[in-house]
């Protein structure tokens, strides 16, 4: 495909929206899908669910130290003995 020259022999001036497909700031689209994508991971972990690390031989056999534990955080009735593996 053969590139339009102007007189003067310069190529054609393209628009920066042309140059873009109209998609001038794709860029801040791109920052703001990443913002929310942090905000939404940031508000799972926060409000839904959670991680913990044992310490300590308490809840041998089942659980030994340094186990991590995924717990629900929605859920406050747990009682002694509520362990599903």
């Amino acid at each position: 495909m053969k590139s339009e020259k102007n007189p003067a022999g310069r190529r054609k001036n393209r628009s920066v929206l042309e140059k873009y497909n109209g998609s001038k700031l794709g860029w801040l689209h791109d920052v703001i899908f990443l913002v929310l994508a942090v905000a939404v991971i940031f508000c799972i972990f926060r409000f839904c669910i959670g991680f913990s690390l044992v310490g300590g031989d308490s809840m041998s056999p089942t659980l030994i130290d340094g186990d991590i534990v995924v717990f629900n955080r929605m859920n406050d009735d747990y009682r002694p003995g509520h362990i599903f593996p």
